[in-house]
């Protein structure tokens, strides 16, 4: 090879590296070709910081997810506590065996709280709407629930039996909450799946959230504490049919 030869490739060679690191440069910083994609990685680093794990973009999501996968399987990462905070338990009691999970966690000396939309409150009228539900169908939903809950206390053992506590709300909600291991230390996990107006269930959306000390964690999951706190005890020993 001839030193003009080589001279040559050596300067066709720097025209591509520098070519090359103009488009990684022009990559990451979104300047040219891709200009959303410095808005995504700021988005995601800002998701993560506030204590964001996942991102469901449906109800469907939630299954494709290794680290959620079916409602048993979430619920089965329970340490020591289950808080749920909604309508009537929608998210297991259609697509899971949810209430076989929440007894076999009581058992397991874990603390379990339902809380549940009244639907002897006013605002079941406005929910109905909102979540496009036949008013009578959502009231036999949340007794259905009830129901299924009765049974399962029935079932257990007087030490499980004291672990359990079933609530009614009559708070304007638009999302329901679990709410898993929140005293914890560092191990609670709150999941908010987000109903929208006159929209099916199926058409929900979810973001789960972290505890590790983040702020925004705390705020979300305060909230659905204060909801379930404020909430009327239901006796589910002595269960009977809510009109």
């Amino acid at each position: 090879m001839t030193i003009v030869n080589a001279i040559i490739i050596g300067a066709i060679g720097s025209v591509v590296g520098a070519f090359l690191l103009l488009a990684l440069q022009n990559f990451y910083f979104g300047w040219v070709s891709f200009p959303g994609i410095r808005k995504i990685i700021r988005a995601s680093k800002e998701f993560s910081k506030s204590g964001g794990i996942n991102f469901f973009s449906s109800r469907k999501s939630y299954m494709k997810f290794k680290d959620h996968g079916s409602p048993t399987d979430y619920l089965m990462r329970c340490e020591a506590s289950i808080i749920y905070v909604g309508f009537w338990l929608a998210h297991g009691t259609n697509t899971g065996n949810v209430i076989e999970t929440l007894a076999n966690l009581l058992e397991n000396k874990k603390k379990v709280t339902i809380v549940l939309l009244d639907p002897n409150s006013q605002l079941i009228y406005y929910m109905s709407d909102y979540l496009r539900v036949d008013l009578v169908e959502m009231n036999n939903k949340i007794n259905y629930t009830l129901t299924e809950l009765a049974d399962m206390y029935n079932n257990l053992s007087s030490s499980a039996k004291e672990k359990l506590t079933v609530k009614l709300h009559d708070t304007p909600i638009t999302a329901s909450a679990f709410l898993l291991d929140n005293e914890r230390e560092n191990s609670g996990r709150t999941l908010v799946d987000f109903k929208l107006y006159n929209r099916s269930r199926d058409e929900s959306f979810g973001m789960e959230f972290g505890k590790s000390g983040n702020e925004l964690y705390d705020r979300i999951t305060n909230s659905y504490i204060d909801i379930a706190q404020k909430a009327n005890l239901y006796n589910i020993s002595k269960h009977k049919i809510v009109s």
